[in-house]
């Protein structure tokens, strides 16, 4: 009896022995699947960090991109107003310039060469035509009629000149 106590006790500690090496096996079965899955959770969170920080820093190129697009869109427009109003100075300027023009040659036109051509006309008509052949006074009307003539479109052409609505215009313009 003591020898088949001893027997089984032998043989439950085996049994327990063998158990336990089972359990130690299944035990690092288990260990090494966690560490496969851990390595595996490790990894995607490696990889979903490194996505993150890729779109953080593509999201914050194209910010800085948008603002440096908006900043110089805001730069030209406003030089763009810059050249729309120097446009229009030099178009004053021009048409001003212009204008001073056509009132100087209009008064020349007119208080010179129409002041001339009426004291051609005057001293023309000083004459006796009574006392010229009949040839003689057919130039002399006809001398007259072209002084006459040429005194009308002297005064046409510097009217002509600086026609009254661009003169207004002008005035406008300038906001006198």
């Amino acid at each position: 009896e003591l020898a088949s106590l001893r027997a089984y006790q032998r043989a439950a500690s085996l049994r327990d022995s063998l158990g336990f090496n089972r359990r130690l096996l299944a035990l690092a079965d288990m260990r090494r699947v966690y560490e496969v899955d851990r390595i595996r959770f490790e990894q995607q969170i490696a990889f979903q960090n490194r996505t993150r920080n890729f779109l953080m820093a593509g999201m914050t190129l194209l910010t800085a991109f948008g603002v440096a697009l908006i900043l110089y869109s805001r730069k030209l427009r406003l030089k763009n107003r810059e050249l729309a109003r120097k446009k229009r100075e030099i178009e004053e300027a021009f048409l001003k310039g212009q204008t001073t023009e056509r009132k100087r040659v209009a008064s020349e036109l007119h208080d010179n060469l129409g002041g001339l051509l009426s004291a051609a006309k005057l001293s023309l008509q000083i004459l006796d035509p009574s006392q010229l052949d009949r040839h003689e006074r057919d130039i002399y009307d006809n001398v007259v009629e072209m002084m006459i003539d040429a005194c009308r479109q002297v005064r046409t052409l510097s009217h002509n000149m600086l026609p009254d609505d661009l003169e207004r215009s002008e005035e406008r313009r300038v906001g006198k």
